[in-house]
């Protein structure tokens, strides 16, 4: 993955009922990685602000 203009990236693993998140930051260097309940995700999503793209 190639960041632009300190852009950070989130990825998101799907699975039946563990998600797995992993982030990078502008450097591709690993800020986040969380494994988390379906019930959890959105939640995480909203607390980091980060807006949902396909």
């Amino acid at each position: 993955m190639v960041s632009h203009a300190g852009r950070r990236y989130l990825g998101l693993d799907f699975a039946k009922k563990v998600f797995q998140v992993h982030g990078i930051n502008q450097h591709c260097q690993t800020v986040l990685r969380k494994q988390l309940s379906r019930d959890h995700v959105g939640a995480l999503f909203a607390y980091l602000h980060v807006p949902w793209s396909a």
